[in-house]
């Protein structure tokens, strides 16, 4: 049993590792020559089973499918493949939330504690809430010394101008063409 293990461990990367390691767990056992003559085969044959047959033969447990790493190769025979495929997607979903946190990226429910349409400041002024999104325009039209005093409300939320194209480049000149120096141009 334990070379039909090694046998899906061959199709990994880092095949001497984990051979050495499912050596230590299920077979420390078995003499070094065996245990050498049964990898290179496995790494000759390169054999496969279905991943539930296979975990039945060796008897692998959800547990140590995950500490070898071996999920896409051998099932579980503790778990149903419908609840490894729910538990992988679990696992999924959470290492994009902490990577999302580690981004700077608040969770939804802090969020929505402070965004202004759940505060609602305006209904403690006792205005409405254009009234209120009006004034705050204004103030920041004033704060802020590069804006106008008379530019409207949107040049607050202006594009930056566009940067100047790279040199040797004229209007109409396609990509990939090379300039022609001014001099040759014809005069108008």
């Amino acid at each position: 049993m334990f070379s039909m293990l090694l046998h899906t461990l061959a199709h990994r990367p880092a095949f001497d590792k984990l051979a050495v390691e499912a050596r230590a767990e299920f077979a420390p056992w078995l003499p070094d020559d065996a245990f050498e003559r049964i990898a290179d085969e496995a790494i000759r044959l390169k054999r496969k089973w279905k991943p539930d047959t296979l975990a039945r033969r060796i008897g692998l447990t959800y547990a140590d499918q995950q500490r070898l790493g071996v999920w896409r190769f051998i099932g579980a025979v503790d778990v149903p493949k419908a609840e490894r495929t729910r538990l992988a997607a679990e696992r999924k979903v959470e290492a994009r939330r902490a990577k999302r946190r580690a981004a700077g990226v608040m969770p939804r429910d802090h969020y929505l504690t402070k965004v202004l349409s759940s505060t609602r400041p305006w209904e403690a002024e006792g205005i409405s809430r254009r009234t209120w999104e009006r004034r705050r325009a204004k103030a920041c039209r004033k704060s802020d010394p590069l804006i106008k005093r008379d530019a409207p409300i949107g040049a607050t939320l202006a594009t930056p101008p566009r940067a100047a194209p790279p040199q040797g480049f004229r209007a109409g000149m396609r990509l990939g063409v090379a300039a022609v120096p001014s001099s040759s141009w014809p005069a108008i």
